[in-house]
């Protein structure tokens, strides 16, 4: 974890009060930079939160947070996107429906979340990759209501993306 604190009480005001008190209970001057505030905000959160679904779904948008803007697919996949396009474009279906599957398509020219995250977190923290791939999928099941989540599968799940988002946080802060 980034820091292990123990107490029972309630945080009832701002993130940025809370993290500017807790730098400065350290003495450090720590500052975090403006890239993690959301990511360390939501991490917050997740560990304050009493149900562990919260906090995996909290956890694993933090960690969404700082993977940041989506990259572009590489071109292998762009040439076939834009082939594709092409054919929707000739089709001799109604304009509106072309319409409806070129916005698709346009869509797709981004990698997704999942895949976006799996790599950044392999790159940050090797051998990962797949842990997130695994807390990504179950939150998705859980958040889009496939089935009642168990609750001690969530809180086991929520203590993995809990810990992923330490250590990526960690990571990250500079010094």
């Amino acid at each position: 974890h980034v820091a292990s604190l123990e107490g029972t009480g309630s945080v009832l005001f701002s993130a940025e009060l809370f993290l500017g008190t807790l730098a400065a209970a350290f003495d450090e001057g720590g500052v975090v930079p403006e890239e993690l505030e959301v990511p360390v905000e939501l991490y917050c959160a997740s560990c304050m939160e009493p149900s562990p679904v919260a906090q995996l779904i909290l956890a694993v948008s933090a960690i969404e947070a700082m993977v940041g803007d989506l990259p572009s697919r590489p071109d292998p996949e762009l040439v076939l996107l834009d082939r594709a396009r092409q054919v929707v474009e000739q089709a001799g279906a109604e304009r509106e429906t072309r319409q409806r599957v070129l916005s698709t398509l346009g869509g797709l020219g981004t990698v997704g979340v999942r895949r976006a995250g799996r790599e950044f977190v392999e790159r940050h923290l090797r051998g990962q990759g797949a842990a997130f791939v695994e807390v990504y999928d179950y939150r998705g099941r859980v958040a889009h209501r496939h089935g009642r989540p168990d609750r001690a599968r969530a809180a086991s799940m929520a203590h993995r993306a809990q810990g992923l988002a330490a250590e990526l946080i960690a990571t990250l802060l500079p010094g």
